[in-house]
């Protein structure tokens, strides 16, 4: 199945080289300039209705995800869903981080220092948008989705 990007920007990370198939507490992604346990991954930064985002997709096919500093547009195939990493199934884990103002996405983009949760930290100490914290800060997929 097709994985496809959200909005039209750039991918900033681009993870490859863990098995298309992983399993319950793999840590691969982090040996291969990724996320510990997202297995093949991207990590994309774009602009939607004026706002930036960095877009996370995680658990991808060996070999599918395309490479770093590809201009991406909305609707476009980024990668094939997998299920490498820490995961039991075939899926695509999406991130989504709320980052500001879509015009400060050049300046973002060039001067971005390679950390892959964009400031926002991780897990329990995570900065989320549902707390009242301003960007950066974590969204909930669904909130942007539906569901």
């Amino acid at each position: 199945t097709p994985v496809l990007a959200v909005g039209n920007g750039i991918v900033m990370n681009s993870a490859n080289g863990c098995p298309t198939y992983g399993g319950l507490g793999s840590t691969c992604g982090s040996n291969i300039g990724g996320a510990a346990g997202g297995g093949n991954q991207l990590q994309a930064l774009v602009s939607i209705n004026g706002s930036l985002y960095a877009i996370n997709y995680n658990h991808m096919m060996l070999g599918s995800p395309i490479p770093t500093g590809t201009v991406i547009t909305s609707g476009m195939q980024i990668g094939l869903v997998g299920s490498s990493g820490n995961s039991t199934g075939p899926h695509c884990h999406i991130e989504i981080y709320y980052l500001g103002d879509a015009s400060n996405f050049s300046n973002y983009a060039a001067t971005w220092n390679g950390d892959i949760s964009f400031g926002t930290n991780w897990y329990y100490a995570a900065r989320k948008c549902d707390d009242g914290v301003g960007a950066p800060c974590r969204l909930r997929p669904e909130t942007v989705f539906g569901g």
